[in-house]
């Protein structure tokens, strides 16, 4: 049995529209807990439960954790940055009067966590967003750093940060995640989606926590979105349940083949979309890039599984790909 899983976001929020993708095949649902918490999402995950119940389904509920990933504080509103502004990157430590004392007014104030803003210097780049924004910095001065605005945009708060070159080591779990685990049982979770896994390490924390927790009926998937969990792909398997393979990922070339081999060793399909559906995939996630499902169109894409898209002649869904191995294929096609 193929499981399908689609993305709660504002377009697909509505009982009737969950019901109907329910109909359609959804089996399960992701929620992405990045900027919200479980508490905070009751009202969307009593409406999902209902969908499911009117639709005779038993619904699969991941959710995907905040993990490891380096991230900003939370901004009152949104900030629109332009090219060749000049920008402040904050500890967040520091209180709002303090840094109007060091840094006047006017200008654009990001807090970042410390481990990022202590070793800035002169000339470091700074990406947000996902890399959709890119800072340089001017000056840094410890506890913030000035900063010129290379590629701008809109940012809002608890934005991915990232400084290229700078090894930032951040526990496995964040506080919010814990709680949200303290909480799984209580708004019916199945499974976490443990993000931005380095190796097994991270694995094994995981389900330490989640024995502290009366967590250990929850399901593990272990997401891979960069090179250090690609190099320990082999050590994942034993402690999860299933691996996650963010798109940016699996259609880069050099990866694309050690990916071919790992899931042909394993018995496992790595084939989404209709086409690859045929081929026996154990797991299909549907959403869009920017982790909002789909709407109306979503109950077409949920019956068909047809969401693929052509890029450089490999097939790529815009979703992160879901593999389980508990339905294991014994032959994939070359």
């Amino acid at each position: 049995m193929v499981d399908i899983y689609g993305t709660i976001g504002p377009s697909c929020s509505s009982q009737e529209t969950l019901t109907e993708m329910f109909r359609a095949g959804m089996t399960g649902v992701r929620l992405n807990l990045s900027h919200i918490s479980l508490r905070e999402s009751a009202e969307q995950i009593e409406k999902l439960h209902s969908a499911a119940h009117t639709a005779g389904v038993n619904p699969i509920l991941l959710i995907d954790m905040q993990g490891p990933e380096l991230r900003i504080g939370r901004l009152k509103e949104a900030l629109v940055l332009l090219e060749k502004e000049k920008a402040v990157l904050f500890c967040e430590k520091i209180k709002a009067e303090e840094l109007l004392k060091y840094c006047g007014e006017g200008r654009p104030a990001i807090p970042v966590p410390e481990a990022v803003c202590a070793p800035l210097e002169k000339e470091m780049e700074v990406l947000l967003d996902d890399g959709r924004i890119s800072l340089k910095i001017t000056e840094g001065k410890g506890d913030y750093a000035e900063a010129e605005v290379v590629r701008g945009g809109i940012l809002t708060g608890r934005k991915s940060v990232k400084v290229p070159g700078l090894d930032i080591q951040m526990p496995t779990l964040t506080y919010a995640d814990i709680e949200n685990i303290r909480d799984a049982a209580s708004y019916g979770v199945t499974g976490i989606m443990q993000p931005f896994v380095r190796g097994r390490e991270d694995l094994d924390t995981v389900h330490r926590v989640l024995s502290e927790n009366s967590g250990r009926h929850l399901r593990v998937v272990a997401k891979i979105e960069n090179q250090a969990g690609m190099e320990r792909l082999d050590s994942l398997l034993p402690p999860c349940d299933a691996i996650c393979i963010a798109r940016d990922i699996f259609c880069r070339t050099r990866f694309f083949n050690r990916l071919r081999r790992f899931f042909r060793r394993n018995s496992v399909a790595f084939f989404t979309g209709s086409h690859r559906l045929r081929h026996g995939s154990s797991v299909v996630s549907t959403a869009n890039g920017s982790h909002v499902t789909f709407g109306n169109s979503g109950i077409a894409a949920v019956a068909t599984g047809e969401k693929p898209c052509a890029e450089q002649g490999r097939y790529c869904d815009d979703t992160p790909f879901l593999y389980g191995h508990e339905n294991l294929l014994k032959s994939i096609p070359p």
